[in-house]
């Protein structure tokens, strides 16, 4: 399978994953999410998310609240903390405004973090 340019840089995980909850870039939301499968928020949220499988937030996304995630990768924006017990991948379009603790975490050069960031085995 071959990928562009723009595919090889932004990733295509998110791509090959199935979701149980999608939220469109087009959607507001207002309140806490609990979600047991993986999901994918491209919208705005205020509320806190909790995740126990994947989260992709993408490009579009503005997340106002704490998140607590077993495996990220964030494309958006997220205004809030974020603890995270496996993998954190941060792009290159990415700002977060908050605190940081995972176990690994991989970002991109061009990512914005105006917090403290804490490697935490979990």
């Amino acid at each position: 399978m071959f990928f562009d340019k723009k595919q090889k840089e932004e990733g295509h995980k998110q791509d090959c994953v199935e979701y149980d909850l999608v939220m469109a870039h087009t959607g507001g939301l207002v309140g806490d999410i609990k979600v047991k499968g993986n999901a994918r928020i491209d919208g705005e949220l205020t509320g806190t998310v909790s995740s126990e499988a994947y989260l992709y937030i993408g490009t579009k996304a503005l997340i106002k609240g704490d998140l607590l995630l077993k495996e990220a990768v964030i494309a958006g924006a997220v205004v809030g903390d974020i603890i995270c017990l496996g993998s954190l991948e941060l792009k290159a379009t990415a700002k977060i405004y908050g605190d940081i603790i995972c176990n690994h975490l991989t970002c991109a050069p061009q990512a914005c973090i105006k917090g403290t960031c804490s490697n935490y085995p979990m």
